[in-house]
């Protein structure tokens, strides 16, 4: 008589839809997250003399320069408060978006050798990018609490807020990446024209001028920039300048709909990512 044994046959199939992003997939490899950010830190501060020191120093300079031009010799309006203070908290958003969304743009490209050799959810590839200028901006908020400090504010309650908005941002950052990564591994012009799109983002929204520049006719345009919400919140959050809050639902919503559509559309085209890169 012949026994016949049972063979267990494993088949892989590519996933469609929101199954590509392997969402389930993603506590399984958390060790990978740690594991990504302790390297990008290593990196960012290997071969520096003052190491961390610079994670404050860069901000403090750009604050002194924008203090100098806009503050004393352009005159702008600071919502009543000292300039430096005004213009650090709309620089601590900016940098935390721009940051995050070039580091997301470029992610896949960089992580090119991992990607094409072993498995692991490819969304932590922008994710981890957009988290790892968290400690950066921990660091930097801890100065403006103690710039603060020295101009004689004292944060209230709603100072409690500031994190969740800058999460926030970070959410918005990772959206608007998810969108940009996969087209960068296609044409790496992309990662070129996201540089020059910051750089002229940048003066379209409100980090060195106050919204009240803007009559309030043409103050809805605003609406356009999700970051202009996020930092009429911010400013708010720390020295309880007036809340927009038009501004805010509509950054909101943007970032709703960007990072479903960033994950929509990196789900689509993260099959293509180890034959392309």
């Amino acid at each position: 008589m012949t026994d016949h044994q049972t063979e267990t046959v494993l088949v892989i199939e590519p996933r469609r839809g929101w199954r590509a992003l392997e969402l389930g997939d993603l506590w399984d490899y958390r060790h990978l997250v740690g594991a990504f950010l302790v390297r990008d830190i290593k990196a960012a501060q290997k071969q520096t003399v003052l190491g961390f020191l610079w994670i404050l120093i860069s901000p403090l300079l750009t604050v002194a320069t924008y203090s100098v031009v806009f503050g004393r010799l352009a005159g702008l309006p600071s919502d009543g408060v000292p300039y430096p203070v005004f213009v650090f908290a709309g620089q601590i958003v900016w940098d935390a978006f721009a940051t995050a969304v070039k580091g997301t743009t470029t992610s896949v490209v960089l992580n090119g050798h991992f990607v094409q050799k072993v498995y692991f959810p490819r969304l932590l590839i922008p994710a981890t990018a957009a988290l790892s200028g968290a400690l950066n901006l921990l660091i930097v908020l801890a100065g403006l609490l103690a710039m603060l400090t020295w101009y004689g504010f004292h944060p209230a309650l709603h100072a409690l807020f500031a994190v969740p908005i800058l999460v926030l941002v970070l959410a918005l950052a990772l959206g608007v990446g998810m969108l940009l990564a996969p087209l960068n591994v296609i044409y790496r012009d992309i990662a070129s024209l996201t540089t020059v799109a910051l750089q002229l983002g940048f003066y379209l929204t409100p980090v060195v001028y106050s919204t009240t520049l803007i009559p309030a006719r043409r103050r809805l345009w605003l609406a356009v920039n999700p970051l202009a919400g996020y930092i009429s919140a911010f400013r708010w959050s720390l020295y309880g300048s007036p809340l927009d809050t038009t501004l805010l639902a509509v950054s909101l919503v943007a970032t709703a709909v960007l990072l479903g559509a960033g994950l929509f559309f990196f789900a689509r085209m993260q099959g293509r990512f180890a034959d392309v890169i």
